[in-house]
């Protein structure tokens, strides 16, 4: 029995030592981070040597579960941050050593306030809490200038989750100002957003959108998300809620012209490209739209028989294709849209020429002339086009096929193995 209680005695004591150890090494630690922050820039070594011996302080049970020690690696990272936002102040090139380290003191503060035994505890927890929840919005929008947008958000994050529990413990918190609250929410959706954090970010837009927010791109995103989630009924009455509020708001007008493209709805779509086009009229992307979706209309058109209006279509896309030319000459897609155009056009009436072919009669052979002659005369109406398409992007394959074609149809042969070398000539390269 007694040398049971020998070992057990013993146990107790190396359990103390190893206590003592760990509460040695959060003293160490405390030392390395004020000599750190002493000469931010000359002692990056102390900064890591004091984490390693945090880490290793922590790394004991009895300290890691001790509301104290908790409370003091709080206030440990907290003094990282006041250090780099003194430097800050004095080097504005500086950068922040250490990003993460407001979310570390917030953890820290919490475990001290779920653990904490004293009022003494409870207390210094939430005032670390308190000073945590600004250095969390000070780094977010730090890191947010630098575009360091996943970070930012995280930050942002949590200092919104910390509010709640500052709230809880019937503590005064910054959001507590309805307008800091907002734009804080504003600018976590918009770091999550570019930190492209979707599924994050939701639920704060949904805050936003419940609380009659003021900022247009809030639809947008919430239409965006539920369009690549596949409900398009959400989708869509987040982008008519938008639009109806914000009806000058190009952002959501683009959203709009994308949408009505992606569901086909393209009579509706002329209307909308004019009105951006009006509200962006440097913004020559539109033009060429509003040419493509003629284009595509008269394809419509011709499908169900109406040739007229297919014509019209199909002057309204030639109009909008030459307008995009004549402000911008080294613009690529207008010209080969032109030279796609009429190389369409004239391959559409090669089934005609084949079948004047079969006539040898002499009627027959004039019309097969005729046909033939027409089918060339539209390729030839296409070849400048493509010229000039060529012109501005030697390298585009599809414009080098078309050549290739173009000149066999008009019986250059010479000038069609040129664009047959040249095209080919590209896959080795």
């Amino acid at each position: 029995m007694k040398k049971l209680t020998f070992l057990f005695l013993s146990f107790v004591m190396a359990f103390s030592l190893n206590a003592q150890d760990g509460k040695k090494k959060l003293k160490e630690a405390t030392k390395e981070l004020a000599t750190y922050k002493q000469n931010v820039a000359a002692n990056s070594a102390n900064l890591d040597n004091a984490i390693k011996l945090l880490n290793e302080a922590f790394a004991d049970p009895m300290v890691s579960a001790d509301p104290d020690a908790l409370n003091t690696k709080g206030e440990l990272y907290n003094s990282v941050i006041d250090a780099n936002f003194v430097e800050g102040l004095k080097n504005p090139n500086h950068k922040n050593a250490m990003p993460q380290a407001a979310i570390l003191a917030t953890d820290a503060y919490e475990m001290a306030l779920a653990k904490a035994v004293k009022k003494g505890q409870t207390k210094d927890a939430l005032k670390g809490l308190v000073i945590a929840e600004t250095n969390l919005y000070n780094t977010g929008a730090t890191e947010y200038d630098a575009k360091e947008y996943a970070s930012a958000f995280r930050n942002f994050e949590k200092a919104i989750k910390i509010s709640d529990v500052l709230k809880a413990a019937g503590e005064k918190s910054r959001l507590d100002d309805k307008m800091l609250k907002d734009e804080l929410y504003y600018f976590t959706v918009i770091a999550g957003s570019l930190g492209e954090m979707t599924k994050e970010i939701k639920p704060y837009a949904m805050y936003l959108y419940d609380n009659n927010t003021d900022k247009p791109y809030i639809y947008q995103l919430l239409h965006e998300m539920n369009t690549e989630g596949g409900d398009d009924a959400a989708a869509e009455k987040f982008l008519l809620e938008g639009r109806k509020k914000f009806a000058g708001d190009s952002g959501l007008l683009f959203a709009e012209i994308n949408y009505a493209l992606k569901k086909g709805r393209l009579t509706e779509l002329i209307d909308k490209l004019k009105l951006a086009s009006e509200l962006e009229p440097d913004n020559l992307g539109i033009v060429n739209t509003l040419g493509s979706v003629n284009e595509q209309l008269a394809k419509k058109s011709l499908e169900a028989g109406d040739t007229v209006k297919a014509g019209e279509y199909n002057a309204e896309a030639l109009k909008y294709y030459e307008m995009v030319m004549a402000k911008d000459p080294t613009n690529f897609d207008a010209p080969y849209n032109i030279g796609a155009f009429y190389y369409n056009s004239a391959a559409k009436m090669a089934d005609r020429v084949n079948g004047f072919a079969q006539d040898y009669s002499a009627a027959g052979t004039k019309k097969y002339n005729a046909a033939k002659a027409e089918m060339a005369a539209m390729f030839e109406k296409a070849l400048p086009y493509f010229l000039k398409s060529e012109a501005i992007n030697p390298k585009d394959p599809n414009t080098l096929i078309a050549l290739k074609e173009i000149y066999v149809r008009i019986g250059q042969m010479d000038k069609s193995k040129e664009y047959q070398t040249r095209y080919e000539a590209l896959g080795k390269n």
